[in-house]
């Protein structure tokens, strides 16, 4: 995680569009909308400013394009760390209730909680996600990206309503084909295609590229006359940790971290506010203390802290070139909604 960012509270971003179709006896005479396609697009340890339409220097012309024609949101609740946040987000329920009370990753840091009620890392199997509900509906269904929901049978995307998937299983890993874990419990990444374990990754492996590619494969792959509306779990795995982008990227944002986190902070405060994200006379919280004064570090530290923050911000652009992409197809192909 950059220090950049260590302030900023999760960010959970859905695109596109989201809605439910019904009908009884009493609007049978009332002309009915065709079912909407849906996108939800979860990005990995998002920092809340981290997006232009929330006043980042960063330039995500995608993501902002969404925002502009849907609605933010500056004030709900999240689970702070991933796991939890993304059962609560699957299933509607608190974290707990889904055997997320924690990340499980943090196991065995807590060995006092394991096997306890609401911390056993696997969903319950009376408890359903909102994705079964879209495949009873009669929708196409598919993922692809980080699940980090659970090794068991029924804690795959397929017992969660998925028809299909390609899915990184861990909470974290390298974001090319080396595959390395993040965790001495998990030194190798798993990930799973159709139900099988990848062997191995291609060798052009870039996460954020990859999932986007998976994604169009799965709408691409349906009959000519499958006429079903989809609905798409998009969970990239970028920006999270490690801090790696694709070569032509490395540079992109050279320079600009220069001044320091506070000054970063400061402008976007100051961005949020001519958004109307934050008012005009808020009075905004002290520069958290644990995280030190930029003026505190030496050069070389000074130099490191800069450079951790040009990768973060090149994995955010390139997951916006990467959203773009998609964004282009779905209307190209008459499914952008």
């Amino acid at each position: 995680m950059t220090a950049a960012r260590r302030f900023q509270t999760k960010l959970l971003l859905l695109a596109l569009c989201a809605a439910t179709v019904a009908c009884d006896s009493n609007t049978s005479n009332v002309p009915q909308r065709p079912a909407p396609n849906v996108l939800l697009i979860l990005a990995d340890d998002l920092g809340f400013s981290d997006l232009g339409a929330y006043g980042s220097e960063i330039p995500t012309p995608n993501f902002d394009a969404l925002a502009q024609s849907g609605t933010l949101l500056t004030n709900f609740y999240a689970n702070a760390t991933c796991a939890p946040s993304r059962s609560m987000l699957l299933s509607g329920m608190d974290s707990h209730a889904v055997g997320f009370g924690f990340n499980p990753s943090a196991a065995s840091r807590l060995p006092i909680l394991r096997g306890e009620a609401g911390y056993s890392g696997d969903w319950p199997a009376h408890i359903n996600s909102f994705v079964s509900q879209f495949s009873e509906a009669g929708y196409y269904t598919f993922m692809a990206g980080k699940w980090h929901q659970g090794a068991a049978e029924i804690a795959t995307p397929y017992a969660r309503g998925f028809q299909k998937a390609f899915y990184l299983q861990d909470g974290g890993a390298s974001h090319f084909a080396d595959a390395t874990g993040q965790t001495s419990t998990a030194p190798v990444a798993t990930y799973y295609d159709e139900g099988t374990q990848v062997s191995a990754l291609p060798e052009n492996f870039y996460s954020s590229e990859f999932y986007v590619n998976k994604v169009m494969d799965y709408l691409d792959q349906r009959e000519s006359d499958d006429a079903r509306p989809f609905f798409g779990y998009l969970a990239f795995t970028a920006p999270h940790w490690p801090l790696q982008v694709p070569d032509a990227w490395l540079d992109r944002f050279a320079g600009v971290y220069d001044e320091g986190w506070e000054t970063i902070r400061a402008n976007r405060i100051e961005s949020a506010k001519v958004l109307g994200l934050i008012p005009e006379d808020a009075s905004i919280p002290p520069f958290p203390a644990a995280l030190g004064s930029w003026s505190d570090l030496d050069a070389e530290q000074r130099q490191k802290e800069a450079r951790r923050m040009e990768l973060y911000a090149a994995m955010i652009a390139y997951m916006d070139a990467q959203l773009g992409r998609l964004v282009a197809h779905l209307k190209a192909t008459g499914e952008y909604d």
